[in-house]
C-alpha cells in the first residue's frame, strides 16, 4: 500500500481527474448479463458498509433479488443486526454478516460483485476535501482487500467523492495486478434518477417514460446530462 499517498494526492477532488467507466445502472444488479442466471447459478454479492444509510436499503434491495444467491454484509458495526432482519426475508439468498476488518476476507472471498458504500457521508460546512480526506483511504484499503480474495469480482464504488475514489480503486487495483476497466463502476445512478425527475417535473412529463443520459462522474465541475440525447426529445432555453 505504499502507492497510496501518491494516490491521494493525483486523485485530489480538485485535480479534475477523470474516469472512462463511471456509470453503473441498477440494472447491473437486477437485470443484466453481469449476473446472468445463465452463465452461473451462484451469485455472490458482497456489500462493504451494510449497516450505513446507503448500505441498509440496498441490501434489502439485493436480498429480495432474485439473481442473488449469497449476500454477504461487511462494517465495522450493526452489521450483525441488519443481516439477521434481512435474514427473515422469505428470498432464497442466504444472508451473513462480517463484522470487522479480521471479517473482511471471508465476506469477500468467491464474491462475484462487491458493491462498496463504506465511507462518511458529506456533512453541513464538510467540502469534498475534507470527504476525500476521510474516504480515500476506507475505499483504498477496502479495495485493496478485494484484489487479494476476490480479484475477479466486479467492484461497484458509491463512496463519494466518486470522481477521486474510482481513480484510487483503479490504481490499488493496478498495483495488485488484477485491473479490469470492464470490472470496476463508480456508481452515479442517482444522478440519472435525478435528471430524468428534473426534467419530467419541467415538462410536465410521465417520469417512467424519461430516460437522460448523465456524463463527467459525479461532481459539479464535471456533471453534465446530455439533454441532446433525452428521450422522449426535449429542449431548453438557452441562459445567457
Amino acid at each position: 500500500m505504499n502507492t497510496l499517498p501518491t494516490l491521494l494526492t493525483v486523485c485530489r477532488p480538485g485535480s479534475r481527474v477523470m474516469f472512462s467507466r463511471v456509470l453503473c445502472s441498477s440494472r447491473l444488479l437486477l437485470g443484466s448479463k453481469c449476473l446472468s442466471t445463465s452463465t452461473k447459478a451462484y451469485q455472490k454479492v458482497a456489500v462493504l458498509g451494510a449497516s450505513g444509510g446507503i448500505g441498509q436499503p440496498m441490501s434489502l434491495l439485493l436480498k429480495q433479488s432474485p439473481l442473488v444467491t449469497q449476500l454477504s454484509l461487511y462494517d465495522i458495526a450493526h452489521v450483525k443486526g441488519v443481516a439477521a432482519d434481512l435474514s427473515h426475508i422469505e428470498t432464497p439468498a442466504r444472508v451473513t454478516a462480517h463484522l470487522g476488518p479480521g471479517e473482511l476476507a471471508d465476506c469477500l472471498t468467491g464474491a462475484d460483485v462487491v458493491v462498496i458504500p463504506a465511507g462518511v457521508p458529506r456533512k453541513p460546512g464538510m467540502t469534498r476535501d475534507d470527504l476525500f480526506k476521510t474516504n480515500a483511504s476506507i475505499v483504498a484499503n477496502l479495495v485493496h482487500a478485494c484484489a487479494l480474495n476476490c480479484p475477479k469480482a466486479m467492484i461497484c464504488i458509491i463512496t463519494n467523492p466518486v470522481n477521486s475514489t474510482v481513480p484510487i480503486a483503479a490504481e490499488i487495483l493496478k498495483h495488485n495486478g488484477v485491473f479490469d476497466s470492464k470490472r470496476l463502476f463508480g456508481v452515479t445512478t442517482l444522478d440519472v434518477v435525478r435528471s430524468n425527475t428534473f426534467i419530467a417535473e419541467a415538462k410536465g412529463l410521465d417520469v417512467r417514460n424519461v430516460s437522460c443520459p448523465v456524463i463527467g462522474g459525479h461532481s459539479g465541475i464535471t456533471i453534465l446530462p446530455v439533454i441532446s440525447q433525452c428521450s422522449p426529445a426535449v429542449s431548453f432555453p438557452q441562459v445567457s
